[in-house]
């Protein structure tokens, strides 16, 4: 989730009890939060800086306003039609936008303290002018006002406190900035807003339809093939492989091959004519690739429908998602390299999937590494916008805990084979034994 604003933003997310609660709200509902919060800008700058996000389906943009920020606009009529330009942008990006607009200091009748306080805190209210800021902040309302069934119903989450002038309390620091007691009533209103709002609605995503135009599938095409050089030539030569009916795929590291491995091409293969398994080619596991594939293919040898390939450098390799190979290092992935993870489901999506005539791509759940879950997140909210469905399979167990490479391998260096047995196929466990033993 994206967060963006200005001043006011700005002191709203230091109220201890909105900041907490807010970060709460996101994360229940599976979102990290991005603040970009930044002070004295006008609406275009603001504009860039949401069209410049590095934005999937599925994500969010929390956006806020102050009136004097639309104000800078020299043609005020045009405003609606940009925000739900911008609106229309978004949703078809598979993104969901929501915008509060905070109130200014309109036609309430100042008291003294309130008249004294805008001259400490800047955006001064004097004597001589302040029967200019009632008459522009006045028809500002009214503006707002009448526009929002317009922009209602063009869908626009556009929400604005034409309430808080009304209010007794002391609410105003100055025309524009609030006390802790206005802070206090516009953080219980957006916390309320959004709670009962489907802005955080994780399905969203699952809802959409598929709404990339053409145009901008070309896009994706070109941009793909411009990033990884050569991709196209090695699409050409996997096409080779391409077989009639319902195809699926898998990409597998397997470091090493476990019985929650097999689990999940034996499901996944039960739902296709043919599945792909692509093993990670790249040698920078604690396994090499030779003998990580061969193990692959000697289990699943009896599956008549299953084909087991090589990932080549355009899956899951340190050309396309390189944070991969650092995640026994990290405890989740930096917002810096999520671009890389969209580039590496992108390009299945747009160049491979489409040479093997495959539609459906599976993945085992991920509740141990932040980093493959991440990577789940963005196949759940990108791949069906490319016409590949995501299958996420939930993880084999045994003895109460999910099997996982790491397990095998945290229980090979203490040379516990016992324990490691039930945990992967018979041939896994010959091939261990022996390198063990050697």
């Amino acid at each position: 989730m994206y967060v963006l604003g200005g001043s006011q933003l700005f002191d709203l997310l230091n109220t201890p009890a909105f900041r907490e609660r807010f970060h709460a709200l996101a994360k229940t509902s599976g979102y990290n939060v991005n603040l970009n919060v930044t002070l004295d800008r006008g609406l275009f700058a603001l504009f860039n800086d949401i069209i410049a996000l590095p934005l999937i389906p599925g994500d969010r943009v929390f956006f806020t306003l102050c009136s004097h920020h639309l104000s800078y606009v020299q043609n005020r009529k045009n405003i609606p039609a940009m925000i739900i330009w911008l609106s229309n942008f978004l949703e078809k990006k598979g993104v969901k936008l929501f915008i509060y607009l905070f109130p200014i200091l309109t036609d309430k009748t100042l008291t003294p303290y309130e008249k004294i306080l805008p001259r400490a805190f800047g955006h001064s209210i004097k004597d001589a002018d302040e029967e200019t800021y009632k008459i522009f902040n006045n028809e500002w309302e009214d503006f707002v006002a009448g526009e929002r069934n317009n922009l209602s119903a063009n869908g626009v989450r556009l929400f604005y406190n034409l309430s808080l002038n009304k209010s007794e309390k002391l609410c105003f620091l100055n025309i524009s900035h609030f006390t802790k007691t206005g802070n206090a009533i516009l953080s219980e209103e957006i916390l309320g807003l959004i709670e009962n709002s489907d802005f955080l609605d994780g399905n969203y995503a699952k809802k959409i339809e598929p709404t990339v135009e053409r145009t901008e599938r070309f896009q994706q095409f070109f941009s793909i093939s411009r990033i990884f050089r050569g991709i196209d030539e090695y699409c050409l030569d996997l096409g080779k492989q391409k077989k009639d009916g319902k195809t699926g795929a898998i990409v597998m590291n397997c470091n090493p091959l476990t019985n929650g491995h097999m689990y999940l091409i034996e499901t996944a293969a039960k739902e296709v004519d043919n599945l792909f398994i692509f093993v990670v080619e790249e040698d920078r596991s604690e396994f090499p690739f030779a003998e990580r594939l061969e193990l692959v293919k000697e289990n699943c040898v009896n599956l008549q429908n299953v084909t087991v390939l090589p990932s080549g450098k355009f899956i899951i390799s340190q050309l396309t998602f390189p944070e991969y190979f650092l995640k026994s290092d990290k405890k989740e992935l930096d917002p810096s390299g999520k671009p890389s993870v969209i580039n590496d489901v992108t390009a299945f999506a747009v160049k491979i999937a489409p040479a093997l005539n495959i539609t459906v791509r599976f993945a085992g759940e991920e509740p141990l590494d932040p980093v493959t879950s991440e990577y789940n997140r963005v196949m759940a909210n990108l791949l069906p916008f490319y016409g590949v469905e995501f299958k996420e399979i939930k993880r084999k167990e045994e003895a109460g805990e999910v099997i996982s490479a790491s397990r095998v391998r945290k229980l090979l260096v203490e040379n516990n084979l016992e324990d490691l047995k039930p945990l992967v196929p018979e041939a896994t466990y010959r091939y261990l034994k022996e390198r063990q033993k050697n």
